[in-house]
């Protein structure tokens, strides 16, 4: 029901981004990306409101709305993940936002030191692993931390709680301000096209080599869904979906506009029937991922979606590079 509820949100908003057909890739790109960052910043606040009614007067119903909008608010940041550039940049803001992969589990130990913090005033979030989703989804969906007497809504935690959703709204509040002034750069920038290709193509190389493939154990290791992201709430598949749907939405157009020619039409269609393939994938598949990894039939489905996800990622790489005169190079989110 989450699932269905948080695309059902997704999925009305990512609908409303203007359709001009007269206007350049990167014109459409500008505007698609303030769009994608409006609603984040909308939803972020909401999840703020609702964080902050549960821990004044907590209800089982106040808690399941804390949990809606952090769902929602998760899937309006996987939308827009893939635009690795610009404003999320600054301050390492992409961290911030999701501090991810986590193979240390800094989420949980800092978040953990934080709850430890005594006094009325807000905890001090110098670390960027508790600054994000993930701090709040440890707070909210932890098996382990709702068992003990710190869970919420303990006074402890629901200090937590506020201080994190407070961050969280505000750091997308201001993506979505500097991105309106990035905006015209972008427009004017000889490179606009190239940079929005390769953040989409660096999005589907990560989904498919650290979201898909290290906790289905790719290419020769064991599964272990603590590679997921987004495990605690069971959501990782969920959030994978958001992706390519925000992909769909806010990438697609503007690449369909490059790619104008008789060929290269047959390029575009060839990534747009691909990465509907891949979406459709999702409607056999549950929100979590320890379930597909448990289950054979459905650890089969989700080798089907690796697969596409790998086309995908070869077919933006590839050809449809080579027809744009697209060069790869360095990408700051790239790592070591």
């Amino acid at each position: 029901m989450r699932r269905i509820m948080g695309l059902v949100v997704l999925l009305a908003g990512l609908s409303a981004v203007p359709a001009f057909a007269t206007e350049p890739a990167q014109e459409r790109w500008a505007s698609a990306g303030a769009e994608g960052y409006r609603l984040l910043q909308r939803d972020s606040a909401q999840l703020q409101v609702s964080a902050t009614a549960y821990c004044d007067a907590p209800s089982d119903a106040r808690r399941e709305q804390v949990e809606r909008h952090w769902h929602a608010a998760f899937g309006r940041w996987q939308a827009v993940r893939f635009i690795d550039f610009g404003p999320l940049l600054v301050d390492s803001r992409g961290w911030q936002l999701q501090f991810w992969p986590d193979n240390k589990n800094l989420v949980g130990s800092q978040t953990e030191r934080l709850l430890q913090h005594s006094g009325d005033q807000p905890p001090s979030l110098n670390s960027v692993a508790v600054q994000g989703f993930p701090a709040l989804e440890f707070l909210l969906f932890d098996p382990q931390l709702q068992t003990r007497s710190e869970a919420l809504p303990s006074v402890g935690s629901c200090r937590v709680l506020k201080a994190v959703a407070e961050r969280l709204a505000d750091n997308a509040s201001q993506l979505q301000a500097d991105w309106q002034a990035y905006a015209q750069r972008y427009r004017e920038d000889p490179e606009a096209e190239a940079k929005m290709l390769l953040a989409a193509l660096h999005a589907l190389e990560q989904l498919r080599d650290k979201r898909l493939g290290q906790p289905m154990g790719m290419p020769a290791g064991r599964r272990n869904v603590y590679l997921a992201e987004a495990w605690r709430s069971q959501s990782s598949l969920q959030a994978a979906q958001a992706s390519l749907q925000g992909l769909q939405t806010y990438f697609l157009p503007g690449l369909e506009m490059q790619l104008q020619g008789a060929a290269q039409q047959r390029l575009a269609v060839r990534f747009a029937e691909l990465l509907q393939s891949a979406l459709v994938r999702f409607e056999t598949l549950p929100p979590g991922m320890a379930t597909v990894l448990e289950d054979q039939t459905h650890y089969l489905q989700l080798q089907r979606l690796y697969i596409d996800i790998d086309g995908l990622a070869r077919l933006l790489g590839g050809d449809i590079a080579v027809e744009l005169g697209v060069v790869r190079g360095f990408n700051a989110s790239d790592g070591d």
